[in-house]
C-alpha cells in the first residue's frame, strides 16, 4: 500500500483498486464527469488545456507520484480535468461517489483536499475571464500558466478564509485570480 502525504486521505486509498495506463492513453476528459478519482503511484501524466491562442493542446502541469486526479472535478461541481499518460502510469482508483460523500461529510478530508493543488480550477477561471475581455490579452496561455504556477499558495489562503466552502469553488477562484488575495466576493447574488 502506498502512503499519501496527507493522512486524512489515506483511508480512501485503503479500498482503492490498481489501474494501469499506457503512454498516450486518456485518463479523464474535461467534457465527461469521471466516475473515479485517481492517485498516481508511478509514472507521469499531463494535465492538459486548450490553448487560448490557437496553439493546440498544451500541458498545464505534469502529474507525478503522489498527485491526485479528480478532486478538482468534485470541487468545481463539473468536469474540468483533462489528463493523459505521458509515460506508462500506475494508479489507484477510487469511486468518485464514495470520495464525494467523504469530501462533504468529513471536514478533515475536505481540508486535506483543499490543500491539494487545483490548477485546472484556476485555469478555468482565467479562461472564463479571458472570454469577457474586449481587448485581446497578449500571450493568454502564459497568463494561464503564471496564475497556476505562482498563485497556488494565495489560492489556498483565500480558501482558508471561507467558513463554509461553497460546493462550487469557481467564484472563489475567480475572485482570487482577479481581485485582492484574501478578499472573497460572492458573485452568485
Amino acid at each position: 500500500m502506498t502512503l499519501t502525504p496527507i493522512p486524512a486521505l489515506q483511508t480512501l486509498l485503503d479500498e482503492a483498486k490498481p489501474v494501469s495506463l499506457k503512454r498516450g492513453e486518456c485518463l479523464v476528459r474535461s467534457d465527461v464527469f469521471s466516475t473515479s478519482l485517481y492517485y498516481v503511484l508511478s509514472g507521469s501524466s499531463r494535465l492538459l488545456f486548450s490553448s487560448q491562442s490557437d496553439q493546440g493542446i498544451l500541458t498545464l502541469r505534469r502529474l507525478i507520484q503522489g498527485d491526485w486526479v479528480g478532486w478538482s472535478n468534485l470541487l468545481n461541481g463539473e468536469p474540468c480535468e483533462w489528463v493523459t499518460a505521458a509515460s506508462d502510469v500506475e494508479l489507484l482508483e477510487i469511486s468518485a461517489e464514495k470520495a464525494a460523500n467523504q469530501l462533504w461529510n468529513n471536514k478533515e478530508i475536505l481540508q486535506a483536499v483543499i490543500q491539494l493543488p487545483h490548477p485546472q480550477i484556476a485555469s478555468s477561471a482565467v479562461i472564463q475571464w479571458l472570454k469577457t475581455q474586449t481587448k485581446p490579452v497578449s500571450d493568454p496561455d502564459q497568463l494561464i500558466r503564471n496564475v497556476v504556477e505562482q498563485g497556488q499558495l494565495q489560492l489556498l489562503d483565500s480558501l482558508r478564509t471561507c467558513s463554509e466552502p461553497d460546493r462550487s469553488l469557481s467564484h472563489i477562484t475567480a475572485n482570487w485570480a482577479f481581485g485582492s488575495p484574501g478578499q472573497i466576493v460572492n458573485n452568485e447574488t
